[in-house]
């Protein structure tokens, strides 16, 4: 999360991609890295896997932002946190709207092959319904950007 910087018009940017690798179109990898409490099962395992292990990512860090919490705590090590997470049943709050819910829900599918991995599906969810996702539109328009304090937790921004 810490990589997630905003811009002074409130637009978000990624930064530290010393880990990152570019895998092409059906590519695969076996490389364990990157912080422990972001990593799908099928990285926690050794791999093989893909792209679909960054939409996982993802949604570990949609419910934290929502929720202040990582859905899952963190373990010492990749065999106890892979034991975890395979057997962590991962139940929304119900302060969320059943759209997120579901938005994270699939992101969070522990089956690779049925998680939502593809930017068009992404598009296409309920929790989207009504966005634009006109890069050039985005960019000129600023964002409001709210700090909110939740209990326990560091401070979270809302985009508005």
């Amino acid at each position: 999360m810490e990589n997630i910087l905003l811009t002074d018009n409130g637009h978000i940017r990624l930064a530290d991609f010393g880990l990152s690798r570019r895998l092409e179109r059906g590519g695969r990898a076996f490389t364990i890295c990157g912080t422990i409490q972001y990593m799908a099962p099928e990285v926690l395992s050794g791999g093989p896997y893909n792209h679909a292990a960054d939409w996982w990512s993802l949604g570990i860090l949609l419910f934290t932002l929502a929720t202040g919490k990582f859905p899952v705590p963190p373990e010492p090590d990749h065999c106890s946190m892979l034991r975890k997470v395979r057997c962590f049943p991962y139940e929304m709050p119900l302060s969320l709207t059943s759209s997120l819910s579901m938005l994270i829900t699939e992101l969070l599918c522990k089956n690779p092959l049925r998680r939502l991995r593809t930017l068009e599906r992404f598009k296409r969810q309920t929790f989207f319904f009504g966005t634009s996702f006109d890069l050039d539109l985005l960019q000129r328009q600023p964002v409001e950007v709210t700090f909110k304090r939740l209990a326990g937790s560091s401070v979270v921004f809302f985009l508005i």
